[in-house]
């Protein structure tokens, strides 16, 4: 984002032109008026906080979106104070665009945020994460309603905190100095204590995994969101996922109206051969998951969806709906590790390599796998445990579920440096080389089928 790194909290007319682009004074001297405040200044985060909810975005991309915007020291997460004030600004940049719009006072807005800031912080940590709001979010008409008037074409989905590159440092000394007055102003005039402050560190994505790890309680086991159920979940978003790596909401909905469609894909899940995945659930609780898919309700919030891909962590709201955000979190944690042994299982389809065959020859391999870059990134997320970018034999064993003996065949295939670890860019030649093969064999077809020899 430009503004971020080429312009202060409040601009003058010359820094509104250049970082906006205006080409002529007019153009932005009229642009100016409509969002200049008392002082004849703009405030960069109401501008860029209406074009966020205006933007040609889907409803939970525009809510992770605004919520980054809220992260003014670059923390990773977000307190009270911050959400307070990104709020404000939300609805300062309305009032300017929008002269009919009936803006409510600045104390009621900092009241009504408190009150739902609480409800998302279920764990009571004073901050809430990126998780928590998009659990939050695909859970709450109010916000759904409020950003229905402005509807979007882009499909893609995206759940993930925004990470805005280094701003200036009169920009950050103003963001802080703004945040440090809004808790002040919160401590004292809404009685919080001053442990909604945040301290500060330069690394945000190292902070981020210590806070996880601070929140993380072991000893209490989720009642509701448990690995078998987790497991069923999962396998029935692999059946129905598209390219996108989402569930398209018609198609969804059209298997959750099919009873004894659904009953079967899960009595399926649940006797799946794998040995290493069999174990997690039984017909018992695909029964019960079954019988939360197809409540009216959750049918009722599925169409209240407006249409959306359905992501992973919405079918988990979807489905779970007054679960602690802590359970779903879980559960995408076990998801990521189931997903990691599919991915694991389907590069196991290559039984030869050009490492251990002289004579191999990839136009020959008849193997296609359901694998692209993105399942790669989301493999190495899930079970390179100290994030080295190598994959050991203990790594496939204990994060991905393999067997040793196929943790060593693997290995053996694709280990170019002969580490006797797989680097990312080694497990994606595998990707590379079957799907080069899957090219050239239908390259091979269509010449055929052009030469008249399939007449």
């Amino acid at each position: 984002m430009k503004f971020r790194s080429d312009s202060a909290l409040a601009v003058n007319m010359a820094s509104f032109m250049r970082v906006l682009g205006f080409k002529e004074r007019h153009n932005a001297d009229a642009a100016f008026s409509v969002v200049k405040n008392s002082r004849n200044n703009v405030e960069w985060l109401s501008v860029v906080a209406v074009m966020i909810l205006m933007s040609d975005q889907k409803y939970i991309s525009k809510v992770t979106f605004l919520f980054s915007l809220c992260d003014f020291n670059s923390s990773g997460k977000v307190n009270c104070a911050e959400l307070c004030i990104g709020m404000r600004y939300l609805l300062l940049g309305i009032s300017h665009f929008f002269k009919n719009a009936t803006v409510p006072p600045r104390d009621e807005v900092e009241r009504s945020t408190v009150a739902v800031f609480a409800k998302i912080d279920a764990d009571k940590s004073n901050f809430i994460l990126i998780e928590e709001i998009v659990s939050f979010a695909y859970g709450s008409k109010d916000l759904r309603v409020l950003l229905s008037p402005f509807p979007a074409d882009d499909p893609r989905i995206f759940e993930e905190l925004v990470l805005f590159t280094e701003s200036d440092k009169q920009q950050s000394r103003e963001a802080l100095n703004r945040l440090g007055s809004q808790e002040q102003k919160m401590i004292h005039e809404l009685r919080l204590t001053p442990d909604a402050a945040t301290k500060l560190t330069s690394k945000a994505s190292e902070q981020r995994k210590q806070v996880r790890k601070a929140r993380a309680r072991p000893w209490q086991e989720n009642k509701f969101v448990t690995k078998p159920y987790a497991w069923l979940l999962y396998k029935l978003f692999a059946e129905l996922k598209d390219s996108s790596h989402t569930i398209p909401s018609k198609v969804l909905l059209d298997t959750v109206s099919n009873l004894d469609r659904l009953r079967a894909l899960m009595q399926k899940f649940a006797d799946d051969p794998d040995e290493a995945m069999s174990k997690f659930a039984d017909s018992t609780l695909a029964v019960r998951v079954t019988k939360h898919l197809t409540d009216k309700q959750c049918i009722l919030r599925l169409e209240d969806h407006a249409g959306d891909a359905v992501s992973l962590r919405a079918l988990f709201c979807l489905c779970c709906p007054s679960v602690q955000e802590s359970e779903i979190e879980a559960g995408m944690q076990w998801c990521r590790t189931y997903r990691a042994h599919d991915i694991l299982n389907a590069l196991l389809k290559c039984k030869s390599s050009p490492l251990v065959d002289a004579s191999f020859d990839e136009k020959k391999e008849d193997v296609a796998i359901d694998v692209d870059e993105e399942d790669i990134e989301a493999l190495f997320e899930a079970i390179d445990m100290d994030h080295d970018g190598q994959l050991s034999v203990e790594n496939l064993c204990e994060g991905g579920n393999l067997r040793p003996e196929e943790a060593r065949r693997l290995v053996e295939l694709w280990d170019r440096d002969r580490t006797g670890e797989l680097s990312k860019g080694e497990i994606l030649a595998i990707v590379h080389h079957v799907h080069s093969s899957v090219r050239q064999r239908m390259k091979a077809l269509f010449a055929a089928e052009g030469s008249g020899r399939f007449c």
